[in-house]
């Protein structure tokens, strides 16, 4: 469909555009893909002095509804433009694509279908901030875009404020026109204002988890007009705050103030942050004015919004509000990749600050109050200590360092035990060069230090290292702590004299840390030398004044292509300046039309008589100066210079000698930014350099080289061209030297830089006409391959090779650049390109990381593939197997192509085990890029292959598994794999340790993938029995399973002891880890063994869930059982149990050795996570004794499975024999999805349950949500920062103002009825955000009285998704649901199992607090009775509600084999 003036467009997109020739194509390229296609794109150009209007125009036949509106006056901003569009625009809906920026192809489509069928004002999509130079590509806001999401308006989710962006969203027009929203003009960061008013008045506003939106950033030198890369000028801070401003105004007039509030805490916590690295770099005439204009704007932000805030943001602005920039500036050495507290922490009366010398300060206790970070909690080793450098320098061979490391919390004193060790290591080589500080002083703020060493001497074991680091380690008392060295502002010229002649140089990271890495690859050397190169080299010198045309010229210079008159004067000096230049014939074959170029032409031609003037323009005709059939080259040698490129120093002489020295026809340098065209594939060329000035027998010796087919920065022997009838001129170009380097007998290259074109690189191959670009390089390569079609086969490969390199970046870009039909008119020829050329030679000039679709439709013929490579491909469901490669054939392949490898294959093994009389192995298939959605059509077999060679195989099956589709991220559902090994089996492989291998068979051979360990595979390696045979599984160094099969009789079990034995022996011997408590084992194992050993516990610490009552169930029913407890020794529920006996000591070595010895291992948690020694691993510790451990494992659960759990609990990855459930439901649910089989998950109830009875106590609301991840620093994981900040968060404003409702409240008083609050412990930390200011309210403490009795006391339970419901409810009590964010939960934190809140719950859902009041308030009024359905649901769930858990449970583990 297209879009003509008499019907009214559907979408009309406004595209600003400034100066964007370009990039204003990649827009444009965009919208014309779209697969809805009724749209009207205005592009207003905002008077701009490039072609800008041009490129658009051209778009016009691809585009039917595109108008250019151009504008008198240039605007400042993207403000105006927008307004313009918004003005002109005829579409019912309405939205916006910057000009650098892309829509995916289905964008209008699928923004437009969810506005039809919501009815919303504002429909927004995932936009995705992308740099194609970095291959990155990351999600903006994610915390919005979780998951799919409609509300009324922003006031119901005011955290929109947090994604400003005007783009990736789609307006209805006439909401627009209604309300005048438009964009304010002549500012950056005008979405702000804009946004803030869309969200203000919109009726209905819907999220969607879809991608919609290209974000391009580049970085500063590639993009140095973005407004991203201008936060060093003031105006871009100035400019953000008087949009805020006119925020503020607006928001307060409409009555929005919580809209506002949120507003300003992304202006702490976000666009502050954003200016800390301008702000700590620059000068003081910067610092002073950012302080001024940010300090003011801080004083008005409404002060909720600190409140809100997390305490970092609201540390940083409180400094900033003070002007106190450098104090600001620690909060950023905190939150940077190597966090250091550079601030003077204290604490007081229990509380931590970040500061205390300025808590004098209006305001500063409370502001820097950073108790919540629990940095005072943190162990020593932990502690982020922040060492300065306060001097460098070198006295003879030997660098003297001093420095300054701040004393947290005054934790070091004078007379404690502290030294210092100066280290020096490299990232993954063993061992480090010490040397210990003589010099140490400790005072309360601060441990100061001095040391001397020679560094050239330690860091000789590292020269060959990309990168050593050195470091300070401080001792005290036993404990350590290693600090980088922190130079930020020193002048490292010490460090770099002290380490001459070692290979390294000294450089500042990116957090201000000392670093040294290879010389010459620096910071300031880090782009290589051909960055770095001097382009102004000849400002200031003087060029001849005026020559004659010499009479034997050694060198003709061709100047070629389109210049402005900057760079073609530019160009022309670094000519004039070179040596050579004298014995030179210079033609100016430059296209001088565009501008006052024609002047410089002239200029140059008349001072310079061996200057020879070329016509090139359109208009050349009419001008002066000759054609190419009258320019005649006499020089031996020709060179070409780009008009818009620079010569560097003695490059022409450079290249003369290598060519002439070497009888070369051709001489190369290296060269920066020269070809547009090429540059997909500019690292291919730039290998060949770096190794020194050589020769080359043919470019076959590099064929790299091939890539570098531009005319500058190269010397050709003239005779040569002539031979190849190429007569240099303006357009000598890519064809021309492709031809010349192929046919090349010998190349010399100059290992220098000689020519490169400073500033953006591009020569005349825009992004803005990238289908041209597109169709020039097909035909270009198309008739190089006519050129070699009867060459040798050397050549042939060559130019194929080249073909295969040049045009893949051009045919992976075309997807995002021509539609449907488009690509359908191109394809043919595409296909002839691509038909003589070998798949290996489209693997190996593709980057290794890129998908091969687009050229496996073009070899296969597959053309349906080819114009649909946007849409998931079908593949065929039978791998091909040929000889040794492995590939994959989509529907619709009409000829063999192999370039669909399945080269990363892997077989993963996570379980051996005895099951039904065989032996069953059991994992996970990894094939790359292939989706295990289904079985495959390949027949699949295990090979266990002995010593000798010899092979049993056994039929494999593929298995489903839930849990791999989620770590595969809905893929692989079907890639788990078992296979049994009956008795017969397991007689045919008596012959040694077998290897394993899963073997994948087709028409044409098979394929062996070996089989290696997962962590779960290490608890199977104990020694056991199966169908009359012994077996063992084995893991070497190198992760590859093996299995050994014996008889178990006679001499074979003689010779299973006897390797056993010698394998121990050298397990001590060599003192591999472990050895000690190995050898005790086998002491104590003729004694331990025999007493059937149950190891109970809990986490480390605690006594009182399953675990426990499990144990007493024991001790008390079971007194002689040997079941034993295991807990820390200074655990607060240590009482709990002491009484009862056979109480072990955690890491104690009775609880090592009756681990080892255990026959079950019972918990409710992560069995060995919490029940292995402290101080290794779990995987270390299974690793080391697996092949000791016997033990079943139990697993009683902490809580009910209603969650798809399935990525942690799975059987593969847990090996549990026993999991205990509390219904049929979950026990069929936990054995369809996780792997067990109905024998393995049995619903015997917990034993908590026994004990779970109700406690008369006055009528009390339990208030208990669980957690979100994402908005507190968990205790497990410090280090984590938490992508919301906890009182911006939706999960505080619902549940705080649950808690200070006034109708609750009223309730609460008029009934009598207490509400206690039980929060999450990781939510503890943030309880001072609460207020908690009623007398029937109250907060939990955990210490005096735990969860069970919590539950037991409570008369109604109010929660979101804390599994305690079932609890609660399975003692007959009412249940209150408040899942008020259940779309995002299922989306980012859980997933949805098979118990459902609204259908299968056992109370009322609410998802706002006022049906939660309304519901709690119902629940007073009816006595806390349970009514149906509710009562219904229980009865059915829970079949048997007795005191009778423990039992079932005991007599279930003890049944275990």
């Amino acid at each position: 469909m297209s879009t003509s003036m008499d019907t009214a467009p559907v979408i009309t997109v406004v595209v600003p555009a400034y100066n964007a020739a370009g990039i204003v194509g990649r827009a444009l390229d965009s919208l014309a893909v779209q697969t809805f296609r009724d749209i009207e794109v205005l592009v207003v150009d905002d008077a701009s002095e490039d072609g800008t209007r041009a490129v658009a125009e051209r778009y016009a036949e691809r585009l039917p509804g595109l108008r250019v509106i151009s504008r008198d006056t240039n605007s400042g901003g993207v403000g105006a433009p927008r307004n313009d569009g918004i003005r002109a625009a005829r579409g019912e809906f309405v939205m916006f694509l910057d000009a650098d920026d892309e829509l995916y192809a289905k964008t209008c489509e699928v923004l437009l279908r969810s506005a039809r069928e919501s009815g919303a004002d504002i429909t927004a999509g995932r936009a995705y901030r992308v740099n194609y130079e970095r291959a990155t590509s990351r999600l903006w806001q994610p915390a919005l875009y979780g998951t799919e999401r409609h509300v009324a308006g922003a006031g119901a989710w005011p955290e929109l404020v947090n994604d400003p962006i005007a783009a990736a969203k789609l307006y209805r027009r006439d909401f627009l026109v209604e309300h005048d929203i438009l964009f304010p003009e002549g500012l950056f960061y005008e979405d702000t204002l804009f946004s803030a008013m869309a969200y203000a008045h919109a009726k209905g506003i819907t999220v969607l988890a879809e991608p919609v939106y290209r974000w391009i950033w580049e970085d500063r030198g590639a993009g140095v007009g973005s407004i991203t890369n201008r936060r060093h000028e003031i105006r871009s801070i100035s400019d953000r705050i008087e949009v805020h401003r006119r925020a503020d105004a607006f928001l307060a007039s409409v009555g929005a103030r919580e809209l506002k509030v949120h507003k300003d805490v992304r202006f702490l916590s976000h666009d502050v942050r954003l200016y800390m690295k301008e702000l700590r770099s620059a000068d003081e005439e910067f610092r002073s004015a950012f302080l001024r204009t940010v300090s003011g704007y801080l004083a008005e932000i409404d002060e909720e919004a600190y409140t809100l805030c997390g305490p970092l943001d609201r540390v940083r602005a409180f400094f900033l509000r003070h002007q106190l920039a450098d104090e600001a500036l620690t909060v950023s050495d905190f939150e940077q990749r190597r966090s250091v507290v550079s601030s003077d922490l204290t604490q007081r009366d229990g509380r931590t600050y970040w500061s205390g010398r300025h808590l004098s300060l209006p305001g500063a206790a409370e502001v820097l109050d950073v108790t919540e970070l629990r940095l005072y909690d943190e162990p020593f080793d932990n502690a982020r200590l922040y060492n300065r450098v306060t001097s460098l320098r070198l006295e003879g061979a030997a660098l003297h360092i001093a420095g300054e490391i701040g004393n947290q919390f005054q934790r070091v004193k004078p007379g404690d035990r502290t030294e210092l060790v100066l280290l020096v290591r490299a990232k993954g080589v063993p061992g480090r060069e010490a040397v210990k500080v003589a010099d140490v002083r400790v005072t309360e703020e601060q441990v100061s230090y001095a040391v001397s060493a020679d560094l050239r001497s330690l860091v000789a074991p590292y020269a060959d290292q990309e990168t050593v680091n050195v470091s300070l380690q401080v001792r005290w008392e036993g404990r350590k702590h290693t600090t980088a060295l922190c130079v930020r502002g020193l002048d490292l010229g010490p460090v770099n004299r002290a380490l001459d002649g070692s290979g390294l140089e000294a450089s500042e990271s990116s957090s201000g840390n000392l670093v040294l890495r290879p010389a010459g690859s620096g910071a300031g050397a880090a782009a290589g030398a051909v960055e770095t190169a001097d382009w102004t080299w000849w400002e200031g010198r003087s060029r001849p004044d005026s020559l004659p045309a010499p009479a034997d010229p050694e060198l003709s210079v061709v100047v070629t292509g389109a210049a402005g008159e900057a760079s073609l004067r530019s160009a022309l000096n670094s000519l004039a300046c070179q040596d050579v230049f004298p014995r030179t014939e210079v033609v100016l074959a430059v296209d001088d039309s565009a501008d006052g170029s024609p002047a410089v032409v002239g200029e140059f031609a008349e001072q310079y008589k061996n200057v020879t003037v070329l016509r090139t323009g359109a208009d050349a005709g009419d001008r002066e100066g000759g054609t190419a059939a009258e320019v005649r080259l006499s020089a031996p040698h020709v060179a070409f210079l780009d008009g818009s490129a620079v010569l560097a120093e003695g490059a022409l002489r450079r290249l003369l000698d290598a060519a002439r020295n070497n009888d070369a026809d051709v001489a190369v340098g290296n060269t920066w930014q020269t070809s547009g065209a090429l540059a997909a594939v500019e690292e291919r060329w730039r290998t060949c350099f770096g190794a020194g000035d050589r020769v080359l027998d043919g470019v076959a010796a590099a064929p790299g080289l091939l890539f570098a087919a531009f005319p500058g920065g190269k010397v050709f022997r003239r005779e040569f061209l002539s031979d190849l009838g190429v007569r240099p001129g303006p357009d000598t170009g890519i064809r021309e030297v492709v031809t010349a380097l192929v046919r090349a007998r010998r190349i010399a290259l100059a290992d220098s830089v000689v020519h490169g074109v400073p500033g953006a690189g591009e020569d005349g191959t825009a992004v803005g006409d990238r289908l041209s670009a597109t169709r020039r390089m097909l035909e270009l390569d198309l008739a190089l391959a006519g050129d070699f079609a009867s060459a040798g086969e050397e050549e042939k490969a060559l130019v194929r090779g080249f073909a295969a390199g040049s045009f893949d970046a051009y045919l992976r870009d075309l997807p995002r650049i021509l539609g449907r039909d488009e690509l359908t008119d191109l394809y043919p020829r595409v296909r002839e390109l691509y038909r003589e050329i070998p798949d290996d030679v489209v693997r190996e000039h593709a980057p290794a990381d890129k998908p091969l679709l687009l050229h496996h439709a073009v070899k296969a013929g597959n053309a349906e593939l080819f114009r649909s490579s946007t849409e998931p491909p079908e593949y065929l469901p039978e791998l091909v197997v040929d000889g040794p490669l492995l590939y994959r054939r989509a529907v619709g392949d009409v000829e063999v192509s192999t370039l669909l490898r399945v080269e990363n294959r892997s077989a993963m093994a996570e379980s051996v085990r005895p099951v039904d009389g065989a032996l069953r192995v059991e994992g996970f298939l990894v094939l790359g890029g292939v989706d295990l959605d289904r079985e495959l059509e390949n027949r699949l077999e295990l090979v266990l292959t002995s010593p000798s060679g010899q092979e049993r195989s056994v039929a494999v099956r593929q298995i489903y598994r839930r849990d791999r589709w989620h770590v595969r991220r809905q893929r692989d559902l079907h890639s788990g794999w078992r296979a049994d090994l009956h008795a017969d089996d397991l007689g045919g492989v008596l012959a040694g340790e077998c290897a394993l291998a899963v073997r994948v068979h087709g028409e044409r051979g098979h394929i062996d993938i070996p089989v290696t360990a997962r962590p779960a595979l290490h608890r199977f390696k104990a020694p056991d029995r199966v169908s009359g045979f012994r077996y063992q599984a084995t893991v070497s160094d190198d992760g590859r399973v093996g299995l050994r099969v014996t008889s178990g009789k006679g001499k074979a079990r003689f010779a299973a002891a006897a390797r056993r034995f010698a394998g121990e022996t050298a397990a001590v011997l060599k003192r591999r880890p472990g050895w000690r408590l190995r050898l005790l084992y086998w002491l104590t194992r003729p004694v331990l063994s025999r007493r059937d050993i149950w190891i109970v516990g809990e986490r480390q610490d605690t006594a009182q869930d399953n675990g426990h009552h499990f144990f007493r169930y024991m001790r008390e029913n079971h007194p002689k059982r040997n079941a034993y407890y295991v807990i820390t020794r200074d655990s607060a529920d240590r009482e709990k149990i002491a009484g009862l006996g056979n109480v072990i000591d955690l890491g104690s070595l009775k609880h090592k050795l009756y681990l080892l010895n255990a026959t079950r291992l019972i918990s409710p948690y992560d069995l060995e996570a919490y029940l292995a020694p402290p101080g290794v691993s779990k995987v270390d510790y299974l690793r080391r004794f697996g092949d000791l451990l016997r033990y079943r494992r139990v697993f009683l659960q902490h809580g009910v499975t209603y969650n798809d759990v399935s990525q942690s609990a799975h059987r593969q990855s847990t090996s549990v024999d026993l999991f205990v459930a509390v219904s049929e439901h979950e026990a069929d649910y936990i054995a369809s999805e996780m792997g067990y089989s109905r024998d393995e998950v049995q619903a015997l109830g917990f034993p908590r349950f026994d004990k779970l009875q109700p406690v008369e106590a006055e009528p009390t609301v339990l208030l208990m949500p669980t957690w979100r991840r994402d908005i507190v620093v968990p205790s497990y994981n410090r280090s984590r920062r938490p992508k919301v900040q906890f009182a911006a968060s939706e999960y505080f404003r619902f549940f705080s103002r649950l808690l200070e409702n006034e109708r609750l409240r009223d309730a609460l008083s008029r009934s009598g009825v207490r509400l206690e609050f039980f929060p999450h412990y990781e939510i503890r930390p943030y309880l001072s955000h609460f207020r908690v200011d009623h007398p029937s309210i109250s907060v939990a403490d955990p210490k005096k009285r735990g969860v069970q009795q919590a539950m037991k006391e409570c008369s109604l339970l109010v929660t979101d998704y804390s599994s305690v419901f079932f609890d609660v409810a399975y003692m007959g009590k009412p249940v209150v649901y408040v899942p008020f964010d259940e779309d995002d939960f299922y989306g980012r934190h859980y997933r949805r199992g098979y118990f459902d809140l609204t259908d299968d719950g056992f109370g009322p859902v609410c998802r706002t607090v006022e049906d939660a009041v309304d519901e709690i308030i119902a629940a007073i009024d009816r006595k806390f009775r349970v009514e149906s359905p509710y009562s219904d649901r229980v009865d059915e769930f829970f079949a048997r509600r007795d005191m009778a858990n423990c039992a079932r449970v005991f007599e279930a583990v003890d049944r275990l084999g």
